[in-house]
Protein backbone atom coordinates (compact mmCIF):
# COMPACT_ATOMS: atom_id res chain seq x y z
CA UNK A 1 0.00 0.00 0.00
CA UNK A 2 3.00 2.70 1.11
CA UNK A 3 4.28 1.69 -2.47
CA UNK A 4 1.48 2.48 -4.34
CA UNK A 5 1.20 5.89 -2.39
CA UNK A 6 4.81 6.81 -2.66
CA UNK A 7 4.52 6.46 -6.42
CA UNK A 8 1.20 7.99 -6.53
CA UNK A 9 -1.11 5.02 -7.95
CA UNK A 10 -4.65 5.92 -7.19
CA UNK A 11 -6.89 3.09 -6.78
CA UNK A 12 -9.80 1.99 -8.66
CA UNK A 13 -12.06 4.25 -7.44
CA UNK A 14 -10.05 7.04 -8.05
CA UNK A 15 -8.52 7.30 -3.90
CA UNK A 16 -5.24 7.70 -3.03
CA UNK A 17 -5.61 5.41 -0.54
CA UNK A 18 -5.86 1.80 -1.49
CA UNK A 19 -8.25 -0.82 0.08
CA UNK A 20 -6.98 -4.35 1.18
CA UNK A 21 -9.87 -5.63 -0.53
CA UNK A 22 -9.08 -3.83 -3.90
CA UNK A 23 -5.37 -5.10 -3.76
CA UNK A 24 -6.49 -8.15 -3.39
CA UNK A 25 -8.67 -8.30 -6.52
CA UNK A 26 -5.61 -6.50 -8.09
CA UNK A 27 -3.32 -9.68 -6.93
CA UNK A 28 -6.69 -12.56 -8.24
CA UNK A 29 -8.26 -11.16 -11.23
CA UNK A 30 -6.95 -11.63 -14.77
CA UNK A 31 -7.16 -8.93 -16.44
CA UNK A 32 -4.63 -7.18 -14.08
CA UNK A 33 -2.05 -9.44 -15.80
CA UNK A 34 -3.33 -8.45 -19.33
CA UNK A 35 -5.78 -11.17 -20.03
CA UNK A 36 -9.18 -10.57 -20.88
CA UNK A 37 -12.49 -13.85 -21.03
CA UNK A 38 -15.40 -13.78 -23.12
CA UNK A 39 -18.21 -15.98 -23.62
CA UNK A 40 -21.15 -16.71 -26.29
CA UNK A 41 -24.26 -14.86 -26.00
CA UNK A 42 -27.12 -16.80 -25.04
CA UNK A 43 -30.85 -15.60 -24.34
CA UNK A 44 -31.71 -15.18 -20.75
CA UNK A 45 -34.42 -17.14 -18.74
CA UNK A 46 -34.43 -19.61 -22.23
CA UNK A 47 -34.35 -23.14 -21.03
CA UNK A 48 -32.85 -24.16 -24.10
CA UNK A 49 -29.68 -22.35 -23.34
CA UNK A 50 -26.66 -24.20 -23.10
CA UNK A 51 -24.00 -23.19 -20.70
CA UNK A 52 -21.64 -20.40 -22.51
CA UNK A 53 -18.56 -21.36 -23.81
CA UNK A 54 -15.83 -19.23 -22.17
CA UNK A 55 -12.50 -17.86 -24.16
CA UNK A 56 -9.27 -16.46 -22.62
CA UNK A 57 -7.70 -14.21 -24.91
CA UNK A 58 -3.90 -14.04 -23.71
CA UNK A 59 -1.74 -10.57 -23.53
CA UNK A 60 -4.95 -8.97 -24.41
CA UNK A 61 -3.73 -5.97 -22.60
CA UNK A 62 -0.70 -4.35 -21.26
CA UNK A 63 -0.27 -6.39 -17.50
CA UNK A 64 -0.62 -4.29 -14.49
CA UNK A 65 1.04 -7.27 -12.67
CA UNK A 66 3.75 -9.67 -14.40
CA UNK A 67 2.98 -13.56 -14.69
CA UNK A 68 5.60 -14.70 -12.06
CA UNK A 69 4.03 -12.61 -9.06
CA UNK A 70 0.36 -13.50 -10.29
CA UNK A 71 0.68 -17.00 -10.12
CA UNK A 72 3.27 -17.08 -6.89
CA UNK A 73 0.03 -14.72 -5.17
CA UNK A 74 -2.29 -17.41 -6.59
CA UNK A 75 -0.17 -20.72 -4.79
CA UNK A 76 0.41 -18.62 -1.61
CA UNK A 77 -3.40 -17.97 -1.46
CA UNK A 78 -4.35 -21.51 -2.31
CA UNK A 79 -2.25 -22.64 0.57
CA UNK A 80 -3.63 -20.44 3.46
CA UNK A 81 -7.23 -21.20 2.38
CA UNK A 82 -8.95 -23.56 4.90
CA UNK A 83 -11.16 -24.94 1.94
CA UNK A 84 -10.16 -28.07 1.31
CA UNK A 85 -10.55 -29.35 -3.00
Amino acid sequence: MRELAQRNIISPTGKATWSWRAIDTLLSNEKYRGNSTASTAWMIGDPRSKPRDKYLYQAHHEAIIDEETFLAVAEKKKRRSNIES
